[in-house]
């Protein structure tokens, strides 16, 4: 039998979630993490303060949360957004332009979690967090190795070490995006997507 009073609670339970999760980006991303309170939060919600302690112990909590729901609404959504694609040279484009695109949309929040959160004290203490967010950096690394070895099979990619390749592609497009983001250059990533993808794939030499 479903205790259909559970169930509502529950659904309560997530929803607000949600809703504070939701306002916690909002406020991350304009504040940056230092400035931003609970009391900010609640205030973007409608709720009080004390009802957001009812779901999070601390700010801390709530951010860990807000990033944990960015990750994972970026998996599922790489995943939807590539994986009808056959051809896999297509396919590693489309990775890198979704990356991209998706960094431009949540720069803001992204700004926040380079530029601040290293200095947290909490990041060196709360190992559920980090190991949270490694899980879903690995999930995305599993799926560009993925890509990889199947442009090498192709012929699409030069032979060689997949790992490596991996690692160098997704140093070389990060520390680009980083680049511009310090810079408040985010206009200038959509110009260039398609243009950094193909020095990247031919290389910058000119001998062969």
């Amino acid at each position: 039998m479903i205790d259909k009073k559970k169930t509502r609670k529950e659904l309560e339970t997530n929803f607000k979630k949600q809703v504070f999760i939701d306002a916690a980006i909002k406020v991350f991303a304009a504040q940056g993490f230092q400035k931003t309170s609970i009391e900010m939060i609640a205030s973007e919600t409608g709720y009080a303060a004390g009802t957001i302690y009812n779901y999070f112990k601390s700010k801390e909590e709530l951010y860990g949360a807000a990033l944990n729901y960015i990750g994972n609404t970026f998996l599922e959504s790489l995943k939807a957004a590539i994986g009808g694609i056959k051809d896999p040279f297509e396919k590693l484009r489309q990775f890198v332009i979704f990356k991209f695109n998706f960094g431009i949309k949540n720069i803001d929040f992204i700004r926040v979690i380079f530029s601040e959160e290293t200095t947290f004290e909490w990041h060196l203490k709360k190992e559920s967090r980090i190991s949270s967010r490694t899980h879903i950096y690995n999930k995305v690394m599993e799926i560009e190795l993925s890509i990889i070895k199947d442009c090498q099979k192709a012929g699409k990619l030069q032979k060689g070490e997949p790992a490596l390749l991996t690692t160098l592609l997704d140093s070389f497009f990060d520390g680009y995006f980083l680049y511009r983001l310090k810079n408040n250059q985010k206009e200038l990533i959509t110009k260039e997507i398609g243009k950094i993808f193909e020095y990247f794939i031919k290389g910058f030499g000119t001998e062969r």
